[in-house]
């Protein structure tokens, strides 16, 4: 997804490519949470709206799809993210956006590095037979490596658990978080989301990594406005970093499943299904959730 904003007019630039032509809602709430715009779209390829009626302040903006008889939004949090004044409106800029945005532009596109990321290890296991049939039964209907790399977040996002009972427990320091492992099971951490992801792409020929991370969420209160948030150099989470098109693309599945494991059940944390407020973003609007570590 790509937003842009300019004087007072807010410019949704791109979404996920089988949105096209499809009915979409741009709803924006003030500082209160109070809804203050509402705009149905056809979404086309690029759409405009006018913020020129806005009071000036703070406001949060949250995009949703039509799935089934509801829309389910593309934003997991309601967030402040842009200021209007006057004849001008800015997003709200995390403190981290710079530094993402340096340290994805300096991953490497050169063939010896993208020949590396197609390897097979003990974790990313993408030449194990079990693996390599699953990667072909979700990609076998898409011909462009884009439409594969959804296909495989989408597969991993309705299929895989978030396992809360091994994080409580910090069980899953010990446990086998593989991508055959986590294909067996059902269920898994962050770890055992982007080993299957990677896994998955890698055996369909498509370049993938993964990226540690500090993430707000579990384990954190507050915003970067938390000094304990902003000065954290440890990593708490992984995602996956994928390069498709010429270019490296981000993908939290974790974070776009809404399955979870607790107390030995299996269930929907939401209803909405498949996410994909974390699949293809941008630096800038990973940052205001996810710190790079290094």
């Amino acid at each position: 997804m790509r937003v842009s904003i300019s004087g007072n007019v807010l410019t949704i630039l791109k979404l996920p490519e089988n949105y096209l032509f499809k009915k979409i809602l741009i709803v924006i709430k003030n500082s209160r949470g109070d809804d203050i715009m509402k705009q149905y779209v056809t979404w086309s390829g690029r759409n405009t709206i006018s913020l020129e009626k806005l009071s000036d302040g703070t406001y949060s903006m949250n995009i949703y799809f039509l799935k089934g008889n509801l829309y389910w939004a593309f934003f997991a949090h309601h967030r402040p993210m842009f200021v209007k004044e006057r004849n001008n409106s800015w997003f709200i800029s995390s403190p981290f956006a710079i530094y993402n945005s340096i340290q994805t532009h300096s991953w490497p596109t050169n063939p010896s590095f993208l020949k590396r990321q197609l390897a097979s290890n003990k974790q990313y296991q993408s030449n194990e037979r079990e693996i390599r049939r699953c990667a072909h039964n979700i990609a076998h209907n898409h011909l462009f490596p884009y439409t594969k790399m959804m296909a495989v977040h989408d597969f991993i996002a309705l299929n895989i658990a978030y396992d809360k009972d091994a994080l409580k427990a910090e069980q899953y320091l010990h446990n086998d978080n593989s991508a055959l492992s986590t294909l067996r099971l059902g269920r898994g951490v962050c770890q055992g989301y982007t080993n299957l992801s990677i896994a998955l792409l890698r055996s369909l020929g498509i370049p993938a990594m993964e990226v540690p991370c500090y993430a707000l969420g579990l384990g954190s209160e507050g915003g970067w406005e938390n000094p304990q948030n902003k000065t954290q150099n440890t990593a708490n989470h992984v995602f996956t970093a994928v390069f498709v098109n010429n270019r490296w693309s981000i993908m939290d599945i974790t974070w776009d499943s809404d399955l979870e494991y607790e107390n030995g059940e299996l269930r929907e944390k939401t209803g909405s299904g498949i996410m994909h407020n974390y699949f293809d973003m941008t630096a800038t609007m990973l940052s205001l959730t996810h710190k790079i570590i290094l």
